[in-house]
Formats: C-alpha cells, structure tokens, sequence
C-alpha cells in the first residue's frame, strides 16, 4: 500500500504536463479571439466579453500552477538545470519567432 501511495504522488509526470497546460490554454485563447480562423463564428459583444473573461482566468490559473510546478522542478538537483534550460530556450524561441515574423512581414508590406 505505501509503495502505491509514493507512485502516486510522483512528482515528475503530473508537474511536466502542468508545465505545458498555459501554452495550450493562452493558444486556444488567441484563437477564439481570431476571425481569420473562426470567420464568422467568432464570438462577438457580450459572448466574447464573457468568453475572454472566463478564459483569461483559466490561463493565469494555469500560469499560476505552472509557475509551481516549474519552481518545485528548478530545486531538484537533476531536474532543475533541464527544466531551467527548457524553461530560457522556450521562452528566446518565442521572442525570436516574434522577431522574425515582424521582420519578414515588415519586409513584405515594402515588396507589395
């Protein structure tokens, strides 16, 4: 019975998948508030005003449960230094992709 308990409460699985939850939350965030993907189904007026407020608390709960998750990761003499490294290239991966995707936009608007 105690061997089952301690499977249990392994940190490592329930607190990688935490790691990841806010990225698909804040995706299907933007998403739903995007009429190039949804046209006309995109949820305007008082629809959307509750839609992004129900939303956005869902994503902070997550980032909050990520944050955990992360911090109880980076004190764990093995794990910590891969989930810091992760942690940094995830987040220069996203401002380069943001770097680049206004440059090479910017550099299309100018062909045009």
């Amino acid at each position: 019975l105690e061997s089952r308990n301690q499977s249990c409460q392994s940190p490592n699985l329930n607190n990688s998948g935490m790691m990841l939850l806010p990225i698909a939350y804040f995706t299907f965030f933007m998403m739903m508030n995007s009429r190039k993907m949804l046209g006309a189904d995109k949820p305007t007026g008082l629809r959307m005003g509750i839609w992004n407020l129900l939303m956005g608390i869902s994503v902070l709960g997550a980032l909050a449960a990520a944050i955990t998750a992360i911090m109880s990761k980076a004190n764990h003499p093995t794990a910590g230094p891969v989930v810091i490294v992760v942690a940094v290239t995830y987040v220069v991966l996203v401002i380069l992709g943001f770097v680049f995707k206004r440059k090479s936009t910017a550099g299309d608007k100018s062909a045009a």
